[in-house]
């Protein structure tokens, strides 16, 4: 693979557009980088699998990739299609003789390409229709940043009515996540964002029911007949409040599977879901057994006998340590945003204000310094200071149709 920068201006390079020109012929790659290279960074491939190595390699996605129909071993067509699924905001063009139209008309149509050219092309044509190829990538991934960061508010509202509304489900919430963390870092799962999300969101419909089942729900408490099928509509009712959010396909899915209580991970086109269904379920199920009063060890062998759960999952967790040795006691006054809270904290009367996990931010600082000086909370507190599962309220920064990992963090709510 060759990359050819533009000449005489190498100050501009990292500005210039990012084509990659996929083709058998050596000649043909030189005649591209030689004609395009002032107005594009051109980088060649020999051949389709030369070219996937260079996108799945490259630090971003290139603008447009441009590929010759006919080549050896993988055509054209196959390779923008497998394209598709790891750079799916890449535009792609193929470029094609007349006997194959047909073909390449074939591969517009699924879908798979924006544009095909005939060959030979003038170079002219082709530096339009490039152009017009970098418009429509930059304006695909403009419009993702901005359903990005619409998706982030969205999930940080929802978090946010939780932790004010049911600090005991935020609590819930925070346990199952904090064990769904440690299955994803034992198995090393992929698109871990995903089972994140899920995780966060799955008890959400417990806003709609009665305050006094949602506080038998959390105390592990014995349900009637009505209130058990009241309970376990919550992830239904937490589908609902989510089937409006764009880009949460997967997510949704794995919230599915955990209301079909989904043990094992099910056969699924999209392994993250059949994986997060799995890890959700045994991390719901180990939370209610250690609410009715199972210690950890206890809770892992009743579940383990019960022979639904993936034994990789099972395993992973009677390896866990909890790292409960990294928090620190601190005065109300040297609370920061961005702490994360060790311990519950709750009124003089026993009442949980805040559950154990929340990011602090502003709001709860001033609502806990308020309480204070009405002597309506201990000036106390227990915060994280290192170690330990990632925050209730920390999803990705990026979320992505195709290959998105996790990183960057919301801050929460305000509670108390």
């Amino acid at each position: 693979m060759d990359s050819h920068a533009s000449v005489g201006a190498p100050h501009a390079t990292a500005a210039l557009p990012r084509v990659l020109f996929v083709d058998d012929e050596p000649s043909v790659l030189a005649a591209f980088a030689r004609n395009l290279r002032r107005r594009f960074t051109v980088v060649t491939a020999a051949g389709g699998r030369e070219a996937l190595a260079a996108v799945e390699a490259a630090g971003a996605p290139f603008d447009v990739i441009v590929s010759d129909m006919r080549m050896p071993g993988m055509d054209g067509a196959a390779f923008l299609k497998a394209v598709r699924r790891v750079a799916p905001d890449t535009t792609r063009v193929l470029l094609t003789g007349q006997s194959d139209a047909n073909a390449a008309a074939s591969a517009v149509n699924d879908g798979q390409i924006a544009r095909f050219l005939f060959k030979p092309v003038d170079t002219a044509a082709l530096v339009d229709v490039l152009d017009e190829c970098v418009r429509l990538h930059r304006a695909r991934v403009a419009e993702h940043q901005l359903l990005d960061q619409t998706l982030r508010a969205a999930v940080r509202a929802l978090v946010d009515v939780m932790a004010l509304t049911d600090p005991e489900t935020f609590a819930r919430v925070t346990r199952i996540r904090d064990t769904v963390a440690g299955l994803i870092a034992a198995v090393h799962q992929p698109e871990a964002w995903v089972i994140d999300v899920a995780a966060m969101l799955c008890q959400i419909g417990s806003v709609a029911l009665p305050r006094p089942l949602v506080h038998k729900i959390n105390a592990g408490a014995v349900l009637s007949e009505s209130e058990a099928a009241s309970a376990a509509s919550v992830p239904q009712l937490s589908l609902r409040l989510v089937e409006h959010i764009p880009r949460l396909d997967a997510v949704r899915q794995v919230i599915g599977g955990f209301a079909r209580h989904d043990h094992r991970a099910p056969a699924h086109e999209v392994p993250v879901v059949a994986a997060g269904c799995a890890m959700l379920r045994l991390a719901a199920d180990l939370d209610a057994a250690e609410r009715r009063g199972a210690d950890r060890e206890q809770a892992l062998a009743a579940l383990a006998d019960r022979g639904v759960y993936d034994p990789r999952h099972l395993e992973a967790l009677r390896r866990a340590v909890v790292h409960d040795d990294h928090v620190e006691e601190i005065d109300l006054a040297d609370l920061r945003p961005g702490m994360v809270l060790a311990r519950d904290v709750v009124s003089p009367g026993g009442s949980l204000l805040v559950s154990k996990g929340y990011v602090v931010n502003a709001t709860l600082i001033a609502r806990l310094g308020e309480r204070a000086a009405r002597h309506d909370v201990d000036v106390h507190v227990a915060v994280r200071v290192e170690g330990s599962a990632p925050p209730a309220d920390a999803m990705p920064a990026k979320v992505m149709s195709a290959g998105a990992t996790s990183g960057g963090a919301m801050s929460g709510g305000a509670a108390a």
